[in-house]
């Protein structure tokens, strides 16, 4: 019975190896490689790829339309390989807007509130198109 049972956690220890050795590394996997796994197609094994290094596999979220439900799905066949062997992590450079100067005199400055962006409109104006996003507005209700 001994034999049996040793015999038995030998084969779990050799499968378990060979899994570990079958794990996709996301940092270094290839399209073809990343596309063979469920639910990743070309576009995502594109943007996977576009957003390299990844440090943990859970950064795989902050990638489109990639869900936590597609995420559990691969989990146990991805990895993120040795962290050792990667680049420093991305830097972006954050740009900082210049101070306000307010709107011209005789102008009413109006923020779109699809994009975000300020334009300006002469005083007592209550409708037009936004210049970014060919929109009618109106101003309703006593705002400025």
């Amino acid at each position: 019975m001994k034999r049996v049972a040793r015999f038995l956690a030998l084969a779990f220890c050799m499968q378990a190896t060979v899994a570990l050795a079958d794990l996709i590394d996301i940092n270094r996997a290839s399209k073809r490689d990343l596309e063979s796994l469920p639910g990743i197609g070309r576009v995502t094994a594109q943007k996977i790829i576009e957003h390299r290094p990844y440090r943990r596999v859970d950064e795989l979220l902050g990638i489109g339309r990639f869900g936590r439900s597609r995420l559990d799905r691969i989990r146990a066949l991805i990895t993120v390989g040795d962290l050792s062997r990667l680049p420093a992590p991305r830097r972006e450079i954050v740009e900082e807007e210049a101070p306000a100067l307010g709107p011209p005199e005789g102008m009413v400055a109006i923020t779109s509130w699809t994009t975000g962006e300020v334009f300006y409109v002469e005083e007592g104006t209550t409708e037009g198109f936004c210049p970014y996003t060919g929109v009618r507005w109106k101003l309703s209700g006593g705002g400025e």
